[in-house]
């Protein structure tokens, strides 16, 4: 029989939980430290060389590593458990001093309240009584207790409820604590059965080979709940063999197709019976079925609408922008250089195409003549030439004024994605030459007039991740093999671009320096 909660003290369940964070937090830093002095081990070289230090190397490599890489992932999820413990007996009882005792509730309050229920009934039948007895006399209505009696009852209700959500609460609870304490009995299996290969098979440090424990049933099955629990908690997906895939088959509980117009998580996502997911999927790169944990299910692509709707709406205002809208705003802009001005009316009229009946007039007082068949012939663009530094991108525009339309956003990188940016999804980058990202609004204005290592744009998912690079700017018209160091110069920003899309355009420009077609050369997803 399962005993249930008695009593629910608030203040001493809050207390409980944070000790125990304090020592989950401690555990981590010595757990990191191990992490460290093992990473020593297995990484070095100079001096360490030889048949006997390969076997030292392999041997931590593959026997402490996978038990470390458990304890960190089964230490935050005990964490996260021990939090959401919390909360729900907050959201049960939000007083951090309440008290809830269940003998108080469904015995001595039960008690009083059928006692005064009681009590009542009898006081009201015998008022009625002594009112029948003179009725005779004058008419009085009789005392009606119905009101109070099923005050009486929705009290006792309350309690009955009380004390049932109280059960569902501590039933929640445990079966959260309950997988930690599973986790911790799978880190004392590994080590007693661990212990035993070594002394059965007579494994010693300086001599061993790797297949003295990575052929072992119960080593392949540990390094498999380690790779799930990683993507449990990191939230990034770690990759498995399909002989990996094949041999959880029989622990396969649920599956879900999911479909993604994008391709970016499509794929057959399976739940295994102790919580761990799987998805499936065809790889695009390699034309074959891969396989990888991952932390959830996400939804199907086309069901989100609203995501689908805002997606399309900024695709037009990108194509608007790099076609069409900076150059009207150039047009329009009295601070912009004559160079810019004549650019963006050329531009605009499109290639083979001729402005003919306009004046354009500045408002500094210059103005150009009526425009034929021969377009502006008095005045072009300066552009400025490509050189050969591929690392660099130059701004064919320096001496442009920065727009006043420009701005700046403030971020912080978590984890590898972008947070502070208020839900702002789709902005401009460029990374300058010292490979620090600025993002933002108008790359002219991000790069301060500078040549710069990376221009185009960004869109990042509602967590800040990275979901698409693009090289898309005007002012720098980055190449599309200047577009393929972007992944590098993002990771070199500690930025996680795994599963995003890399799209690179080919920007032809004509003799006379100015934008021909656009046409998208490039889409990869990045790995």
């Amino acid at each position: 029989m399962v005993n249930k909660i008695k009593n629910l003290d608030v203040q001493d369940i809050q207390q409980q939980v944070d000790s125990t964070k304090d020592f989950i937090s401690k555990t981590k830093e010595s757990v990191e430290q191990v992490k460290q002095a093992l990473n020593g081990i297995t990484t070095l070289h100079d001096g360490f060389s030889g048949n006997t230090a390969d076997s030292i190397r392999s041997f931590y490599e593959e026997a402490h590593k996978p038990f470390l890489e458990f304890m960190e992932s089964f230490l935050v999820q005990y964490e996260e458990a021990l939090s959401s413990v919390n909360d729900q007996v907050l959201s049960f009882e939000p007083n951090e001093s309440g008290f809830i005792r269940q003998e108080f509730l469904e015995g001595e309050l039960t008690s009083k309240m059928q006692k005064a229920q009681d009590s009542l009934s009898s006081t009201t039948d015998m008022i009625n009584q002594q009112l029948n007895s003179v009725s005779d006399l004058a008419s009085v209505s009789h005392v009606k207790d119905n009101v109070f009696l099923e005050s009486i009852a929705d009290a006792k209700k309350r309690i009955t409820k009380t004390v049932d959500n109280m059960y569902e609460m501590d039933s929640n609870a445990t079966s959260k604590l309950d997988k930690s304490e599973d986790d911790m009995q799978q880190m004392k299996t590994y080590m007693s059965k661990l212990r035993n290969a070594i002394d059965k098979n007579n494994i010693s440090v300086g001599s061993y080979s790797s297949d003295q424990l990575t052929k072992q049933g119960f080593y392949k099955n540990f390094l498999l709940l380690t790779k799930g629990k990683q993507a449990q908690t990191s939230n990034t997906p770690v990759p498995i063999t399909r002989d990996e895939f094949e041999a959880l088959r029989e622990h396969f509980k649920d599956s879900k197709n999911v479909e993604d117009d994008r391709f970016e998580w499509n794929g057959e996502y399976i739940t295994l019976d102790d919580g761990r997911i799987i998805r499936a999927y065809h790889d695009t790169t390699s034309l074959q079925m891969a396989f990888e944990f991952v932390s959830h299910i996400p939804e199907k692509r086309e069901d989100l609408k609203e995501y689908k709707q805002e997606e399309g709406k900024q695709m037009a205002v990108d194509a608007y922008n790099f076609l069409i809208g900076d150059d009207l705003r150039t047009l329009t802009d009295p601070n912009a250089s004559l160079g810019a001005f004549s650019m963006a009316a050329l531009s605009m009229a499109g290639p083979g195409k001729v402005i003919k009946g306009y004046k354009l007039v500045r408002t500094t007082g210059k103005s150009f003549k009526k425009l034929d068949d021969g377009g502006i012939p008095a005045t072009k663009a300066k552009v400025k030439k490509e050189t050969n530094q591929s690392s660099v991108i130059e701004n064919k525009f320096p001496d442009e004024g920065l727009p006043p339309n420009g701005k700046l956003v403030d971020y912080t990188i978590e984890n590898g994605a972008i947070k502070g940016l208020n839900g702002q999804r789709h902005l401009d980058f460029i990374i300058d030459v010292d490979n620090n990202l600025v993002i933002g609004k108008k790359h002219h204005f991000l790069g301060n007039a500078q040549d710069v290592k990376a221009a185009g744009q960004l869109k990042l998912n509602g967590q800040g991740k990275v979901r698409r690079i693009d090289n898309l700017s005007g002012h720098y018209r980055p190449t599309v093999n200047q577009g393929m160091n972007y992944p590098d110069l993002f990771k070199q920003n500690n930025l996680n671009i795994n599963n995003s899309w890399l799209e690179l355009y080919e920007i032809k420009i004509d003799e006379d320096g100015f934008v021909e077609s656009v046409d998208k050369s490039v889409s990869r997803k990045l790995k």
